[in-house]
């Protein structure tokens, strides 16, 4: 999956870090991933980021901490395939 923020006003030096959850309902083959959540670690304000994630469909998350500010942003239902790419775009705008 590739992650990338909008632009949206974030201050310079902004802590982004991203988590996701796996709401994929699995029925077959032993499953056991449906429900799981994973740090997935930090995220570049500016530009895109890359994390591997197993197949499946995710709730992502990114929360981004300046000093006494937060932001955050969350995109559902985000499907993870095989050998496809998967682009999020999100606007970290609701400050907390």
């Amino acid at each position: 999956m590739v992650l990338e923020l909008a632009d949206t006003g974030l201050p310079v030096g902004a802590d982004c870090q991203a988590s996701a959850q796996n709401t994929s309902e699995v029925t077959s083959g032993g499953g056991g991933l449906g429900g799981a959540a994973a740090a997935l670690g930090p995220v570049s304000p500016a530009g895109s980021t890359d994390f591997d994630l197993l197949p499946g469909v995710y709730d992502v998350l990114v929360l981004c901490t300046a000093g006494e500010s937060t932001w955050q942003a969350v995109e559902h239902s985000v499907s993870i395939r095989r050998d496809h790419v998967a682009n999020v775009r999100l606007e970290p705008s609701q400050e907390l």
